[in-house]
């Protein structure tokens, strides 16, 4: 049972599940790709774990149930938080979840339209809008699938096909505001660029999406094409329950006991005075929040992410475990900080009935490690492991109904709770070139990207299908700088590197500068010439070279366990 749990326990945290039926296990979402070990103890256990779900069902599982037909809905938790942000100029099309693919062969585009407009008759969810009722509280409405106002939009470059044009359409489909009170809040586009090539784009606002159901949108749209064309007879089930279950649902759970329990347990974890990340910009942060992004990334040595995923494994932690305290280590260099609050997404959806869904079941986790300098990166890797574990099993509490609670003094430049998110990916899947209905070769569209930044960093750090490592921080550019993004990510690089190859060094012992930044600090610096001749003092010429090189000054004392007060 011990290994039971801990297989549960492991999928939990890399946001995948385990579903039963019949005989048989499935891995959900089903596209997820697992590491070789946690495959492995899954048919090890298989037995065990079948005997695990059939008790756990039988003693726990019940439907969601649908609510009764109305004139509108209540909200759920991230809904209402969403319509809020979407009063603000900004923040509206900040909440665009875009997909762009390439398509490769012959396409149906009478069918592909038509494929469209059957998802939207399954999901309600692809028709639903938000507008107050009559006492002016905000709900949700579900149009029929005549009155959604959706339509393919199709577009022939083929005999004119420039880059800029065809860049320019995609911006137009992802980077447009919705409409959340009239709808449609689902765009798409298909853009051919040459007689058997074909961009398509489409874009959901994320009141009615995540990016689970993303995933399900193209599933299923593919599917319905192929009906579409007469190549099989493809006819899904009825949905059950639609998002409006959902939402009327969670209300009600958070006000049970197991949801009082949830509540308890975030309250207590964010008691007392909250901290607030204070990583240096290289401009003013904006008095009102904005969300102009940008990526950095670079590919690191595949051996830095097998050697943080094996010293994981010998702690009995996760992959995300491990990379989550390399990053409240690498925090804790550039800000002196000891109390972080990193957001995590998890994917909102333990209740069987939701697997199938489109919708906003998505929630971010405020993972708050309080930790000590003087330990060591594997003392660190326990705590956060053990944390993250009780986290887990209180992930079902909204994070907008935590940030309710807590009665935050607003402040408008910031993000509630965290200003850095952390995804990690363990497998990332090769989508170099699927294969999709009729022969259509489908792959990821690499182009001009269109990118919003929720919060400050966005920290997205994948092992790629052919072994390397990839890290990427989407960054807020009214805050800062390529350059310092880049920084960073060296820094971690260098991060990893010593962790793996001592982990028990105290963290405030451990190195993260380049070879390039000892060099210039050690060598460079000192070649700087004093002049005494201008009734200066070792002082002041001291002061001078700090106004010039504050980031380089700052990391030697860090470095050094020195101190300096100007």
């Amino acid at each position: 049972m011990k290994d039971v749990k801990t297989i549960i326990r492991d999928l939990r945290a890399a946001n995948v599940r385990l579903s039963f039926s019949g005989e048989e296990l499935a891995i959900e979402p089903h596209d997820a790709l697992l590491s070789e070990d946690l495959l492995q103890k899954i048919h090890l256990h298989k037995d065990s774990l079948i005997a695990w779900f059939r008790k756990n069902q039988q003693k726990s599982f019940t439907n969601i149930p649908a609510v009764a037909s109305q004139e509108s809905y209540v909200l759920s938790s991230s809904q209402r938080r969403l319509w809020l942000l979407s009063q603000l100029e900004d923040s509206n099309v900040a909440y665009n979840i875009p997909r762009v693919y390439l398509f490769e062969g012959l396409l149906d585009t009478a069918a592909v339209a038509a494929a469209f407009h059957s998802l939207i008759s399954r999901h309600e969810s692809l028709r639903t809008v938000f507008r107050d009722d009559e006492t002016g509280e905000i709900r949700q409405w579900v149009l029929p699938p005549e009155d959604s106002g959706f339509q393919l939009h199709i577009t022939d470059l083929s005999g004119e096909h420039t880059s800029a044009a065809l860049h320019a359409l995609v911006r137009a489909q992802v980077a447009a505001p919705f409409d959340l009170a009239h709808g449609p809040l689902l765009r798409a586009a298909v853009i051919r660029t040459a007689p058997d090539k074909w961009v398509f784009a489409y874009v959901m606002h994320h009141i009615i999406s995540d990016g689970w159901s993303m995933g399900i949108l193209l599933r299923e749209l593919l599917q319905f094409y192929e009906m579409h064309t007469g190549t099989t007879t493809f006819q899904p089930a009825p949905l059950r329950i639609h998002y409006k279950d959902y939402a009327a649902w969670q209300q009600e759970q958070l006000g049970s006991q197991p949801g009082q329990a949830h509540q308890a347990y975030w309250l207590q974890q964010f008691e007392g005075e909250l901290p607030v990340l204070e990583l240096p910009g290289d401009r003013p942060r904006p008095a009102i929040k904005t969300y102009n992004g940008a990526l950095a990334s670079r590919i690191m040595d595949a051996s830095l992410g097998a050697g943080i995923k094996t010293l994981g494994w010998e702690q009995g932690a996760t992959f995300f475990m491990s990379l989550l305290a390399a990053v409240n280590a690498l925090l804790y260099y550039h800000t002196g900080q000891t109390d972080i609050v990193i957001g995590s997404p998890v994917a909102g959806r333990d209740h069987k009935d939701l697997e199938d869904q489109i919708g906003a079941y998505i929630n971010t986790l405020p993972l708050r490690m309080r930790f000590n300098p003087d330990w060591n990166f594997v003392q660190l890797l326990t705590y956060i492991k053990d944390t993250t574990l009780k986290a887990f099993e209180h992930q079902a509490y909204p994070l907008d109904e935590l940030v309710g609670e807590l009665q935050l003094l607003r402040d408008r430049s910031r993000n509630p709770l965290f200003d850095v998110l952390l995804a990690v990916t363990e497998r990332e899947r090769d989508t170099s070139g699927v294969e999709g209905p009729g022969g259509l070769k489908i792959r990821s569209f690499e182009g001009e990207g269109y990118l919003q930044c929720k919060v400050d960093l966005s920290f997205n750090l994948i092992e790629t299908a052919n072994g390397s490592f990839y890290a990427g921080i989407e960054y807020n550019t009214d805050i800062y700088q390529e350059e310092t993004i880049q920084r960073l990510l060296a820094h971690m690089e260098e991060l990893l590197r010593s962790v793996i190859q001592a982990p028990l060094v105290p963290l405030n012992q451990l190195n993260i500068l380049t070879a390039k930044e000892k060099e210039q600090l050690l060598t460079a610096f000192n070649d700087i010439p004093l002049n005494y001749t201008e009734r200066t003092d070792v002082l002041t010429s001291f002061k001078k070279q700090v106004a010039q090189h504050p980031d380089h000054i700052a990391v030697v004392f860090e470095q050094s366990q020195l101190t300096y007060a100007a």
